[in-house]
């Protein structure tokens, strides 16, 4: 039995488990699997919610004993994770995607050093293998409210996750509107470091989803009218900082 130590919150030599959801993703997925099972931090669980995959996905998930996996239909990502948060018997919950890696083999080995609060949202940051710069640094509150947290870089309290599910109404943003509810019961805890490398090519500005039409509403129901109030002011803040940035700009083409 795996005895742990508390304090101040934090769980010493927590059992953290990794959930990667997948579909046809023989291309990239073992590079996922390696980057998990070679951690030098041994105490992982690692789960994979397969959606039906019709090419070699299962036979690569296979190869590998220690998994744990279930390959059936589901109703889209967000449904696959939370099939896969009902199997973790994990302390922190991390969302690795099957075309991501952790930075290196000793990245969980870090984060656990660094300090994992049981009543906290941990973050760090991603690199985004595309565009090759880091998301995004230390965040307010307020922040999430204009830009989200990728949870590539989350160890998410598991208990949390065992009490709210995601949304599954939100196609694309449902994990940015679990965010903003983590945020209103639980303290942020920024690990200052790079968690995983992140292949944000599959994100599209393109795609419509209601919880863009829903934000303020969503901000209002859990931070009341003084979160709302919040919004505007730091929405007006950003409104400024380009306005001021672009004006900055042109001056500097005219010269």
């Amino acid at each position: 039995m795996e005895i742990y130590r508390v304090m101040n919150n934090i769980i010493a030599l927590p059992k953290i488990t990794v959930i990667t959801v997948t579909y046809n993703g023989e291309e990239t997925l073992e590079n996922t699997i390696t980057s998990v099972l070679n951690q030098t931090y041994k105490n992982i669980e690692y789960i994979i919610v397969d959606g039906e995959s019709n090419d070699s996905t299962l036979e690569i998930i296979k190869k590998y004993d220690s998994i744990i996996w279930i390959s059936e239909k589901d109703k889209g990502i967000y449904d696959a994770m939370n099939k896969g948060v009902n199997l973790a018997t994990g302390d922190f919950i991390i969302f690795l995607g099957a075309d991501d890696v952790f930075l290196d083999f000793d990245v969980v080995n870090r984060v656990v050093a660094l300090g994992l609060k049981k009543d906290a949202l941990n973050y760090g940051n991603v690199y985004f293998k595309c565009s090759s710069m880091i998301y995004f640094g230390k965040y307010k509150k307020s922040d999430l409210f204009h830009h989200n947290i990728c949870h590539q870089s989350i160890f998410y309290p598991t208990n949390f996750l065992k009490q709210h599910s995601y949304d599954l109404q939100y196609k694309v943003y449902a994990d940015w509107e679990l965010n903003i509810k983590a945020i209103s019961v639980l303290d942020m805890n920024y690990l200052g470091i790079p968690i995983t490398i992140f292949n944000e090519s599959g994100i599209s500005s393109h795609v419509k989803d209601s919880f863009l039409k829903n934000r303020k509403k969503i901000i209002k129901e859990y931070f009341g009218i003084l979160g709302l109030l919040t919004y505007f002011i730091t929405n007006l803040r950003y409104v400024v900082r380009l306005v001021v940035k672009k004006i900055y700009y042109v001056t500097l083409i005219d010269k």
